[in-house]
């Protein structure tokens, strides 16, 4: 007869270390619940705007890292919509909110801070435009939260992180993860058309170059078009390691991509650098 002992002691690891997972997969989401709860008391306070800053950024990451948990995603579309609640109810208001961006000096090293980029120059863009309103900011951070769902789902994060060597099926494959996303959060009743619709445009350009559908600008939900410039300037934050101002220099050089974006919204980003820190 095989000894078995060794693999009795494998399978004895391996579900410890799932039990850790578990372990620690509940703790992070009641930090994010307590965090939340936090920035809903301190919202009004005057002051503290680092430090309330830090917490939304804190929520963001940790919901970044859970979305790649398959058993964390349908509470946290439930939480999703809670924080952005919350979130828009301070970023709405605040004073400092243009000093801030122009006072950051690099995105975070960590690698799951991209949807706070993203939710904060969303909220930026958003507070700039005539048309937009409260319940505007509120989807675009609802969207902002979920947007790369899709992504998880499709494990992107497996794919080599130099997307240049992608084979053709996995660039394929990661211009489905918009469709992937959507039909998820289709399934979810707290979940509006309008957060769903941001997620599945977030990647079309008004060229009508984008993807998954190479929707032309007149057919791309006005929110999307928030959500898409906010996603590629984070992303160039991201990848080359540089603050906003200096990323906004290279954004606004590239003559070659910014027909992808509506100009109204790529001028409310520069505008979000440079407005007076009035409470609009």
């Amino acid at each position: 007869m095989f000894d078995r002992s060794g693999d009795r002691q494998e399978a004895h690891e391996k579900s410890e270390i799932m039990m850790s997972e578990s372990d620690n997969s509940s703790s992070s989401i009641a930090e994010l619940i307590d965090m939340i709860n936090d920035l809903k008391r301190t919202s009004a306070e005057k002051g503290r705007f680092s430090d309330k800053i830090e917490t939304i950024a804190e929520i963001c990451r940790i919901f970044e890292k859970l979305l790649h948990k398959e058993e964390m995603r349908p509470r946290l579309v439930g939480l999703g919509k809670s924080i952005s609640v919350v979130v828009a109810d301070y970023l709405d208001t605040e004073a400092e909110y243009s000093s801030y961006l122009k006072s950051l000096s690099r995105p975070s090293k960590d690698k799951h801070y991209h949807i706070f980029m993203v939710t904060l120059f969303s909220a930026a863009i958003s507070k700039g435009l005539n048309w937009s309103s409260r319940r505007t900011l509120e989807s675009l951070i609802y969207a902002a939260l979920v947007h790369d769902i899709g992504e998880c789902i499709l494990k992107v994060n497996e794919f080599p992180v130099d997307s240049s060597t992608w084979t053709k099926d996995q660039i394929k494959k990661y211009e489905q993860h918009p469709r992937e996303g959507f039909i998820f959060l289709d399934s979810f009743g707290e979940v509006s058309e309008p957060v769903k619709q941001i997620v599945y445009q977030h990647h079309e350009y008004v060229n009508g170059t984008g993807f998954p559908e190479n929707l032309p600008g007149n057919k791309i939900y006005p929110l999307a078009k928030i959500l898409t410039i906010s996603n590629e300037f984070s992303h160039l934050l991201e990848t080359k390691d540089i603050s906003p101002i200096e990323g906004l220099k290279i954004f606004l050089g590239d003559r070659n991509s910014l027909d992808k974006f509506e100009p109204e919204i790529l001028k409310s980003l520069i505008k979000s650098f440079i407005r007076s820190d009035k409470k609009v």
